[in-house]
């Protein structure tokens, strides 16, 4: 174990780089290897200095990347030098679908971006923040105090990150706009009244309250995806106004309150592009963005192009990705960048696709010089799966930006030196979604079987025409190689929740088509055997409920957890419910159960000769999920 001296250091450093040399499993103490900071102004440099070892930092998250180095410098002896090719680094954590950080792991993930040599976390906060004067914003979300917020904000300065308020100041607002109290602002349900002076009071008040809090004034305002904008209250009481008149107007008052908060704004792009597309799209191989377009942006504001999807995966792809950044460029605004990790599909995340996508798109950043940028972290849909289970791409963005290099890294060394797995891990936790039949990887994105599966109705069966009988035995090997990975230290959990997962799906995966062909060949004694099979899975399920309620409780605050309790509890109640029902059909007390006897179609009304891969897309699980997050 490497142990070092820590008395050389500031006494304003020394508790901080303590804390974070925890986490490296470096072990601090007296007599030991001597650490000495200097500050410079040419980057980050960590080298052997006689008995010592030195970091020189230009930028305190510098530093504390400089500590996780230290690791790499005793293995191999070669000295680091490295320069950061970006002015913001940040991670944006979406905690606005159901998974509020508590503040002990807002803080443990705050140490672990400074250990990457991340510089800013954004707080992804629809309405999951306090404001005194309207006690029904964030009301039952798990809302973040005003004092939580400032506690973050002082939290992050020890390592070197900004807290930046990531808002919404148009759409995206439906948990905020279902309250009555906020029908005078409410054009549609997610989409705020543009032009109403009170729209505009209301958020003066946000930008007020906010500017008490956070330091900086590098806010995300948001205004993406406001599909609905002006079609609502607004088209009733006002008439028909086009979307990029309302835009316009939007703009320019929200310009005006940010030039009195003395706010700089982020906003992301694709609503200056959308209506510039067929069918509301964003991306584009061949569009040209017209003049009048790019002059309507207001001075001071950065346009974030969120890229998630295109990349040189084909020369289609490509195309599309090229032709959106040089877009961006011809704007007179500042460019920013924003990529994903990809967890938003469900219990699994997708780290290959990840690694796959943010290759190219940092080495588009590099090119195009692009010095904001930041990597998402959405939570669509009651974020079930943990942040932590999607870090491979979060490493790459940090590693090839401060390196610079255009090539494919190996990462898998940096990844154990942080957080004590390899890349083969975390891969391994992507796992539930790569069933047999699976599409590469880079048509896989969207694929989520796991959750499909998982909360399809095990009688109805709806996704029973995108499943296989393969899946039974899939899950239960997969179900093994992630519990043999459960006492891994800090994140074992992540494996066994996973695990245990599987070992609900080994049988509900195919548990409808089960009982289809067993019903429909009237095998009775397998109909009878299924009724058992159920009842391990209901056992199985209640072992599953509890390790992810224990992942919830460990990572998040309570609130959005009942949400996917009443979902776990729907999904045991309807194996109940199909077991009493087949029972009741064996005992002839039914005559026939329907839903076996319907006819199997695929979920996306493809023909049953279709070559198309199996397995239903990426918007189709909403259609399985029983609660939504939002109640």
């Amino acid at each position: 174990m490497i142990k070092l001296d820590l008395k050389n250091l500031p006494e304003d450093l020394r508790s901080s780089a303590q804390e974070a040399l925890e986490l490296l499993d470096i072990e601090v103490c007296d007599n030991a290897t001597p650490l000495i900071a200097k500050s410079c102004s040419d980057g980050l440099e960590v080298y052997f200095d006689n008995d010592a070892i030195v970091i020189k930092y230009s930028h305190l998250c510098e530093f504390f990347r400089g500590l996780y180095k230290i690791k790499a410098l005793v293995r191999n002896g070669t000295p680091v030098k490295e320069k950061a090719h970006f002015d913001w680094l940040s991670y944006m954590a979406d905690v606005s679908r159901g998974g509020v950080f508590n503040l002990k792991t807002a803080k443990l993930l705050i140490k672990y971006l400074a250990l990457m040599g991340y510089n800013d976390l954004m707080l992804y906060m629809e309405d999951v923040y306090e404001l005194p004067k309207y006690p029904y914003f964030g009301h039952h979300r798990g809302r973040y105090t005003l004092d939580e917020l400032r506690e973050l904000v002082e939290y992050g300065e020890r390592f070197g990150v900004t807290l930046t308020p990531c808002i919404q100041t148009l759409g995206h607002l439906r948990s905020m706009l279902r309250w009555p109290c906020f029908a005078s602002i409410r054009d549609t349900d997610d989409v705020l009244y543009v032009g109403k002076d009170e729209t505009y009071e209301f958020l003066d008040y946000v930008f007020e309250t906010l500017c008490s809090v956070f330091k900086t004034r590098r806010f995300n305002i948001g205004m993406d995806e406001a599909h609905s904008l002006g079609t609502g209250a607004r088209l009733e009481k006002e008439g028909f106004v086009p979307k990029s008149e309302l835009m316009r107007i939007h703009l320019k008052r929200i310009a005006e309150l940010c030039k009195k908060h003395g706010i700089k704004p982020l906003i992301w792009s694709d609503m200056f592009f959308r209506p510039l597309n067929p069918d509301n799209e964003y991306y584009s191989a061949d569009l040209q963005v017209p003049d009048e377009v790019i002059n309507s942006v207001p001075e001071d504001f950065t346009l974030v192009y969120w890229e998630y999807y295109n990349c040189d995966m084909t020369d289609e792809l490509k195309a599309i990705f090229d032709n959106m950044m040089a877009q961006h460029l011809r704007f007179n605004n500042p460019t920013a960048y924003a990529g994903c990790t990809w967890r938003w599909v469900g219990f699994a995340p997708k780290n290959a696709f990840s690694m796959l996508t943010s290759n190219y798109h940092v080495n588009g950043c590099l090119d195009n010089n692009i010095r904001d940028i930041t990597m998402t972290s959405w939570s669509n849909d009651g974020s079930e799966s943990s942040h932590f289970s999607a870090i491979p791409a979060v490493m790459l963005y940090a590693e090839k930006l401060y390196t610079g290099s255009r090539e494919r890294l190996d990462i898998s060394d940096a990844l154990f030196d942080i957080f004590g797995l390899t890349l083969d891990d975390y891969l391994l936790l992507d796992e539930p979604n790569r069933v047999p039949g699976s599409p590469p990887t880079r048509l896989s994105q969207g694929k989520n079987p796991c959750k499909n599966l998982f909360y399809q109705d095990c009688l109805c069966g709806k996704m029973d025409a995108h499943s296989d009988p393969s899946y039974k035995a899939f899950y239960a090997e997969l179900s093994k190689k992630l519990y043999a990975k459960k006492d891994v230290k800090r994140f074992g959990y992540l494996f066994e929740v996973l695990g245990a997962l599987c070992q609900v799906l080994k049988t509900k995966a195919t548990l409808s088509l089960d009982l289809r062909k067993a019903y429909l060949e009237n095998d009775r004694q397998r109909l009878d055997e299924l009724c058992w099979e159920i009842d391990t899975m209901i056992a199985d399920l209640d072992v599953f409920t509890e390790l992810f309620r224990k992942q919830w409780l460990k990572e998040y605050k309570m609130w959005g957890y009942e949400n996917i309790e009443m979902r776990f509890g729907s999904v045991k109640e309807r194996a109940i419910g199909t077991k009493k029902t087949v029972r009741e059909y064996l005992n002839g007390e039914l005559e026939a159960i329907e839903p076996l006897e319907d006819e199997v179609l695929y979920f996306d009304c493809r023909p049953a000769d279709s070559e198309k891969n199996k397995i239903a897309s990426i918007g189709h699980y909403l259609q399985c999920t029983p609660i939504n997050y939002l109640l």
